[in-house]
């Protein structure tokens, strides 16, 4: 056993299960995400289960006024939304490069070294109203970029020293430290394939680990299905493959994937162990995604093996409307787009369930037929008790089979709902008993959500309630 960046962890092979015991709780106690005593899903100040239902708002803290940045947290609050990824240092996306909105540099004169008081106070007021809002931070420490052509701090990481980045990092970690709302992020589209690259961000890691034992810590490599990823696919779609082990400060993992491999992505985090979230994945007003493709990554992840929640992304508001916002849209328009209420829609459901015992059904136990593969997969995920199992489907024209016998109830009986996706609507389809295999077939030829209860737990309609905490584990 060893230490693992405030973690015990036993890791029995590569690729298999790690057991986690997490920082004490006097050391988490405060925070409003903290990892729970298994080390697999997150939890508040007070110990209840929370499912990150998270955004991208990146360059909020370079790109626009502070009363834009008060406007769009209110939003996202009354949305259900509880995290954010932000850039503290970001060097290409916003107009006044590497500048903020007000002019204010990030460094002067020396990159990662003379901090800029202004831009670093600026930075400090937009995280403190995240935690006002009730908001988490990815705070991401610099965005990498895939090239030097990119134009993010790839060439200034690299030619920095390694003490410069444990510096860096230490810095960050004071300055931060004692915030209840931060998970670090580092990287961004980083590509392991950068010689030297990976080692100066364990640098950072090390520097924010030395003055910060609090805050879990997460990377983000690059997806290889893009063509500037230079690594093959199966060795990036998670952070803890990025690296090939498990570095000792890594203790969230990282799931980046594309529309069509992200139940893979999700997947291949089960059989890692480590909770995991997904981090980024195709984004609304991008790749021609449309909203049905938007619901299906997103359930796809959710139901798959992301235990602890999704962040999601729009191209206008993760430019915050900059030159990189080609979308024709408006960030302040995109606040009530599609994905933005259908995701909300998302949260709720996994709220009014205990999400955290949910377990994806990969040997297909329970979901028995009609599961599909490729763009029509559906998928199932069954609570560990048994008491609740959910299904996505994603074309309304396949029927599924269900073994009911999944279902633990005193009396035998399942209750069921159907959830639309994209409007919230619930509709109820009674109790039956839990024998066998029950054929479902969706009510339109649309995407679906099946919710099934055991009968005696007498469980509110999907969507309308937080479930209880009372038995966590």
């Amino acid at each position: 056993m060893r230490i693992c960046g405030g973690l015990l962890r036993l890791f029995v092979a590569a690729g298999l299960l790690a057991v986690c015991v997490p920082l004490a709780s006097g050391q988490t106690r405060g925070q409003l995400m903290a990892l729970d005593p298994t080390g697999q899903f997150m939890v508040d100040s007070s110990g209840r289960p929370v499912w990150i239902q998270g955004d991208a708002p990146q360059t909020i803290g370079v790109q626009v006024s502070d009363a834009d940045v008060d406007r769009y947290l209110k939003d996202r609050q009354a949305r259900g939304y509880n995290a954010v990824w932000i850039i503290l240092h970001d060097e290409n996306d916003q107009n006044n490069k590497p500048n903020n909105y007000y002019k204010e540099p990030p460094f002067q004169p020396r990159v990662f070294v003379d901090f800029g008081s202004a831009y670093w106070r600026r930075m400090d007021s937009v995280i403190q109203k995240c935690a006002a809002h009730g908001m988490t931070v990815f705070a991401n420490v610099t965005f990498i970029g895939l090239t030097l052509k990119d134009a993010y701090s790839l060439a200034d990481v690299l030619k920095s020293s390694h003490e410069t980045m444990k510096a860096y990092g230490a810095a960050l970690g004071r300055r931060y430290g004692k915030y209840s709302n931060i998970i670090w992020l580092l990287g961004g589209d980083a590509d392991p394939a950068n010689a030297g690259l990976f080692p100066k961000l364990e640098d950072i890691a090390e520097g924010l680990r030395s003055t910060d034992p609090i805050h879990l810590i997460t990377l983000e490599a690059c997806r290889s299905w893009d063509s500037g990823c230079k690594v093959n696919h199966s060795s990036v779609e998670t952070t803890r493959a990025a690296f090939g082990h498990t570095p000792s400060w890594l203790t969230l993992n990282w799931v980046y994937e594309d529309y069509k491999q992200s139940a893979a992505g999700c997947a291949r985090a089960i059989r890692e162990g480590m909770p995991a979230i997904l981090g980024e994945d195709y984004y609304e007003l991008e790749h021609g995604m449309t909203d049905l493709q938007l619901r299906n990554e997103g359930y796809w992840e959710a139901l798959g093996g992301c235990s602890v929640g999704r962040l999601t992304g729009n191209m206008a508001i993760w430019t915050m409307g900059s030159w990189r916002n080609t979308s024709g849209k408006t960030w302040e328009s995109q606040l009530s787009s599609p994905q933005s209420v259908q995701f909300a829609i998302t949260g709720r459901l996994m709220r009014s369930r205990q999400f955290w015992k949910l377990q994806t059904d990969t040997s297909h136990m329970y979901l028995v037929s009609g599961y599909g593969s490729g763009t029509k997969l559906s998928i199932l995920a069954r609570t560990s008790d048994g008491q609740t199992m959910i299904a996505y489907i994603p074309n309304g024209n396949t029927s599924i089979g269900i073994n009911l016998k999944g279902i633990s109830d005193a009396h035998g009986k399942v209750r069921g709902w159907w959830v639309n996706p994209a409007t919230g609507a619930v509709t109820a389809l009674g109790a039956f008993d839990n024998r066998d295999v029950r054929t479902f077939t969706p009510p339109d030829a649309n995407d679906w959500v099946l919710t099934l209860d055991s009968d005696s737990a007498a469980l509110c309609a999907p969507a309308s309630c937080l479930a209880s905490a009372s038995d966590q584990h």
